[in-house]
């Protein structure tokens, strides 16, 4: 195994370093798979802003291609499909502590939120996490272990769409937030999780979908995808008119009935407060990340009898049902269109770069 490692590693605020480690066999039951591509999420733009508490991996969405299996590594994804060197999957490795003891992992069965992930104080790592290089999704290499969610990739579904799947999971939230077809939905943000949530909330039956962001090539996309109106918030400066003009665009000029906030910046979550009609819905899922906080009035949310509905995460289940969603209409939807710039694993400095200023609609590291 003479090939070294490659990973891209976040040193300091706004600074990344390729970083080298040797190859290592797979322990155990672990998998030792290469790394085709690795989505650029806004959440890796957000925590590459900032100084980190010591230098660590960046990428959770990547495509793998098994290469070797430990000796006791598992043979089959969760549907039960044999896997094989060279096959393609994805892998939603588990970060709960999954103890009996553990609310969240037992009790209230909502795993993501487990406050005692493997690497804590309630669980110590495991010894095999000893054994291997400290990596993540930009590198050239990626260890699986057994107890993941391991999906195979379908043959009919190009790496360039099978990469979406992790920030397809989040845009799918807003169908959970759509109890019927026919409704109007705002998605305030047009990266990939708003593209996303859009195509979520087409897929589930939205009669009108009206998107806020920019810059102009995203919102082109966004129509492609079905988007009904467009409004540019670089043309459209001011929020209170934006909220206006989302408004007239709905029935009666009451409001939307559901709005996604998918662009993690404070005034979003303003403005989708403010837009959405008495008795709808605001679905956040932008701010991941601690982006500041900003004056929200609660007898607005009172008085017009909002339900907001956040979330931060997602268990591995949810793998598995997007990638059949990206497999089912690839045909019939420009998914293929999603990634528009690749960048090698000692270029992630300019991808992140990149990604801040909205230049790509979706950005991947390949090796």
């Amino acid at each position: 195994m003479p090939e070294q490692i490659r990973s891209a590693y976040h040193v300091a605020a706004r600074r990344i370093e390729t970083r080298i480690f040797p190859k290592v066999e797979p322990p155990e039951d672990i998998i030792l798979a290469k790394i085709e591509m690795c989505g650029v999420c806004g959440t890796d733009v957000h925590y590459w802003k900032r100084t980190p508490k010591s230098p660590h991996p960046l990428g959770h969405e990547p495509v793998y291609i098994i290469e070797e299996f430990g000796p006791n590594a598992v043979r089959e994804d969760i549907w039960g499909q044999k896997l094989e060197v060279d096959d393609r999957i994805l892998a939603e490795i588990p970060w709960w502590c999954g103890e009996l003891s553990c609310p969240y992992c037992s009790f209230f069965h909502q795993e993501w939120l487990c406050q005692g992930p493997l690497g804590s104080k309630r669980k110590k790592k495991p010894a095999w996490r000893e054994k291997i290089p400290p990596i993540a999704g930009y590198s050239n290499y990626g260890y699986i272990p057994s107890d993941s969610y391991i999906y195979k990739i379908p043959d009919t579904l190009p790496s360039k769409i099978a990469v979406l799947t992790d920030p397809l999971c989040t845009g799918l939230q807003i169908a959970k937030c759509m109890d019927r077809a026919g409704l109007t939905v705002a998605i305030v943000g047009s990266g990939p999780i708003g593209l996303l949530g859009l195509f979520a909330a087409k897929l589930a039956g939205a009669w009108r979908v009206i998107v806020t962001g920019g810059p102009e090539n995203r919102l082109k996309l966004c129509e492609e995808f079905g988007a009904d109106y467009t409004i540019n918030i670089f043309e459209v400066t001011d929020p209170e008119e934006r909220i206006k003009t989302v408004k007239k665009l709905t029935p009666g000029g009451y409001g939307p009935d559901v709005v996604l906030e998918a662009a993690g910046v404070p005034i979003a979550f303003y403005e989708s407060i403010e837009m959405v009609r008495r008795g709808g819905t605001v679905v956040e899922v932008g701010h991941f990340t601690d982006a500041g906080p900003i004056s929200i009035n609660p007898h607005t949310i009172l008085r017009k009898n909002i339900t907001i509905r956040s979330f931060n995460a997602f268990d591995g289940e949810e793998y598995g049902y997007a990638l059949r969603v990206l497999d089912s209409y690839r045909d019939k939807y420009p998914l293929d269109k999603v990634v528009t710039h690749i960048f090698k694993i000692e270029e992630a400095q300019q991808a992140l770069e990149a990604a801040e200023r909205g230049i790509p609609m979706k950005a991947v590291i390949i090796p």
